[in-house]
């Protein structure tokens, strides 16, 4: 029976891997020395990091990135707003514990057993529409797959002694379409779990490799997300082995090393952090490989630890947990229910941006459906449907996408044009060229859209391809 003790280090390792989530973040976007909104996060996480066992520098942390999120939107990524959700359960979780309190803090493992079901639910959604979104007829062709493309670039940049015939290609495609929604499966599978878990960090890091995406800032959250479907008592049992065992095994679970390391990654993060706007010079190319080149180092990291863990603790049965993926209070429900809302966004006229769709070679708009499952799509704004072409304008943004393939959605367009309204274009819309000489004197550039609804809603440029070609 698990105890107060293992549930509060099963806090205290997400915690320093939700921490480097973040900074991995922050680190590929490089947006904490601009934004002073991420510049709290990027804070808030760095102190975490330090003390992981201090819940409130958890909780400072999760609140700074929601209102970094909400600061940012609608131009955020998948997995920042998979940070969002995940950390709107755990600021729910945390006031509820606090809730039933008088003078003592709030319980460590109150707060983990209340929103780590909630966290386990949204990642079975996230592995769900990775899977789903991809069974479409460009993506399961070799010749447009963006699964395809990512194989070739890892392929040439890391392993040019893997094959890169047709029928590799197509393995490789097929495959990734299988995996994803193999860890679905086997999740919810206790003795399959550590399986999934192998799976998963090789897959990842692999991903994490791509030199074109920097995909390893989605890796990492993945990694915090899976280490919740561990027993409860894992990282209390394998602490407790390691110490038993003493010599170096000793010394890997020592409080003091641990420390030690954290703060050496805080200080190297930091570093990081640190661009043009300090040193007057670009370094943006170098700490592009700086930060992939500590992603590599952090997925090597986490295998070993995997391989001492099972040394370990290898005869600890991964035992069925009834309670695992049980929402307590119901109402938490709300969350994984919301996010799985999101990921449908494409298929009901919504946003086509941030519904886990990124690099499926899904297609929606402009009247043209490639899903193999999905018989038809709703349209009921007929957002997706309303495209413009740039011709030409005086806006380097739009001039970038005046080409004879490329489109904009007329809500997207308009709203873009409604914030620059000194620019001037020619666009194609309906059969029809319109030419602005300025886009302020013209009434429908003029307003712009509903804040909230701004806020909620973001589309994709459209590639109109056919096939689709693979784009975010």
């Amino acid at each position: 029976m698990a105890s107060e003790r293992d549930a509060d280090m099963q806090l205290t390792g997400f915690s320093v891997l939700w921490a480097l989530a973040v900074l991995f973040h922050q680190g590929a976007h490089r947006a904490a020395s601009h934004d002073p909104a991420q510049a709290l996060v990027a804070l808030a996480a760095l102190v975490l990091l330090v003390r992981p066992g201090a819940t409130l520098a958890l909780v400072a942390m999760a609140g700074a990135q929601l209102v970094a999120l909400f600061v940012e939107a609608p131009w955020f990524s998948n997995h920042w707003l998979l940070h969002g959700f995940v950390n709107t359960a755990l600021l729910v979780a945390w006031l509820m514990a606090a809730s039933r309190v008088q003078q003592a803090s709030p319980s460590r493992a109150e707060v983990v057993r209340t929103f780590a079901p909630v966290a386990r639910w949204i990642l079975l959604i996230v592995y769900f529409y990775g899977t789903f979104h991809k069974i479409n007829t460009d993506f399961l062709d070799p010749a447009t797959s963006c699964g395809a493309s990512v194989y070739l670039r890892l392929q040439a940049a890391w392993a040019p002694f893997l094959p890169n015939a047709h029928w590799a290609v197509a393995a490789t495609t097929w495959g990734t379409l299988v995996l994803e929604g193999s860890f679905v499966v086997l999740l919810l599978v206790p003795r399959l779990r550590w399986l999934v878990l192998g799976l998963a960090l090789v897959f990842h890091t692999a991903l994490g490799l791509d030199l074109e995406v920097p995909y390893y800032d989605f890796s990492v959250v993945l990694y915090a997300l899976f280490f919740l479907w561990l027993p409860e008592d894992f990282a209390s049992t394998v602490a407790d082995r390691l110490r038993a065992a003493g010599g170096w095994r000793a010394a890997v679970a020592s409080g003091t090393l641990h420390a030690g390391v954290r703060t050496v990654v805080a200080v190297a993060f930091l570093g990081v952090f640190v661009d043009e706007a300090v040193l007057g010079v670009s370094v943006a190319p170098t700490l592009a490989v700086v930060v992939r080149w500590m992603f590599i180092a952090y997925a090597a990291i986490l295998a070993l630890l995997g391989v001492v863990a099972a040394q370990a603790g290898a005869d600890i049965p991964p035992q069925p947990n009834p309670d695992i993926l049980r929402l307590r209070p119901a109402a938490l429900a709300i969350l994984p229910l919301l996010y799985l809302f999101n990921g449908m966004s494409p298929y009901l006229g919504l946003k086509t941006e941030t519904s886990l769709a990124m690099y499926s070679n899904l297609r929606t708009e402009g009247g043209h459906l490639n899903h193999l499952l999905v018989p038809a799509r709703l349209d009921p704004f007929g957002w997706q449907d309303d495209l413009v072409r740039v011709v030409a304008s005086s806006d380097p943004h739009l001039q970038r996408i005046a080409q004879p393939n490329l489109r904009m959605t007329w809500y997207e367009f308009r709203d873009y044009l409604s914030g620059r309204p000194q620019a001037s274009v020619t666009y194609e819309r309906g059969g029809q060229t319109v030419t602005v000489a300025r886009a302020g004197d013209v009434p429908d550039f003029r307003d712009r859209t509903n804040v909230l609804l701004r806020k909620l809603v973001r589309f994709r440029t459209v590639d109109v391809s056919e096939p689709s070609r693979c784009t975010h």
